[in-house]
């Protein structure tokens, strides 16, 4: 077996596992990075939080002009809209449409079996290891980066 080291391997496993479910999420209309920005406004809203698209950039780590677009595309489908801030005009707050709502288990369940398909190589032990391991050096990452 040829070595590769492990940064190829994380890119080449994460490139799949988008490609993988870009495939399953188009049956939506929407991409994995709409659907990671749709979840954010949704979890925001169940939670009576307000949510602008500043945070949005903050959260997912996306550039201001790669969430406009990404709003932009999301509203065109029908699944988000945007209201002016009752305390501030200038600003814009996020919301999801029933559109978005009725979706929401479906897509959860189209990133969840992706993931089992990935993993199906694996017996539960290992799994539970590699998220384990996987885990522990994201944490790592996450202190050094703060």
């Amino acid at each position: 077996m040829k070595h590769y080291n492990v940064g190829y391997l994380l890119k080449k496993i994460n490139d799949n596992f988008v490609y993988n479910l870009n495939i399953r999420l188009s049956k939506f209309d929407l991409t994995l990075s709409q659907g990671r920005v749709l979840k954010s406004i949704l979890v925001a809203n169940e939670k009576n939080q307000d949510i602008m698209q500043k945070d949005i950039e903050i959260e997912l780590k996306l550039s201001n002009p790669t969430v406009t677009g990404i709003i932009k595309r999301l509203e065109a489908k029908d699944y988000v809209y945007k209201e002016a801030s009752i305390t501030d005009r200038r600003s814009r707050l996020l919301y999801v449409t029933d559109k978005a709502r009725d979706v929401d288990k479906a897509i959860l369940d189209s990133i969840n079996e992706n993931e089992r398909n990935m993993l199906d190589c694996l017996s539960e032990q290992e799994q539970e290891n590699l998220k384990k391991y996987l885990m522990k050096i994201y944490l790592k990452q996450e202190n050094e980066n703060d």
